[in-house]
């Protein structure tokens, strides 16, 4: 679906996010997190951050879908990084050096495709904005 010039996911995954976001919420909700020495606005934290990374392969997928062919778009980059920050930050404040480490080297991996596509598009003299099928739209600009 197409509003205006912005692509809109199909209402079913639009409905499957909202239900994971709501489940997520109430099993926060379910947890006793004082138990585990963290409150519940970090828990909830947790289970948002671990959604943003999550949400990296849905955008993948159907980037992938739509193009008929395997598809790995600039926003898959973004919330690779995006999630794993914020899973850091939370697993720094849990004390968890194994999922420190676990985050930190792949954020550098991010971090540096982020770079090479940039400085390709760069080079290239081309700017290109992302559609919701994985598709790119590109543009000449001037040197």
């Amino acid at each position: 679906m197409v509003i205006g010039r912005i692509q809109i996911p199909h209402p079913g995954f639009v409905a499957l996010g909202l239900f994971c976001l709501l489940g997520m919420a109430w099993l926060a909700s379910q947890i006793d997190a004082h138990d585990a020495g963290l409150s519940k606005g970090w828990l909830i934290f947790g289970f948002g951050a671990q959604f943003l990374f999550m949400a990296r392969f849905l955008v993948q997928w159907l980037a992938s879908e739509r193009a008929k062919k395997t598809v790995v778009p600039v926003s898959f980059w973004w919330l690779s990084l995006l999630g794993g920050i914020s899973l850091g930050i939370y697993f720094m404040r849990r004390g968890d050096p194994v999922a420190i480490m676990g985050q930190l080297f792949p954020t550098l991996v991010y971090l540096r495709n982020l770079w090479l596509i940039y400085a390709e598009r760069r080079d290239e003299g081309v700017v290109s904005s992302e559609r919701g099928d994985g598709s790119q739209r590109l543009r000449m600009v001037g040197r």
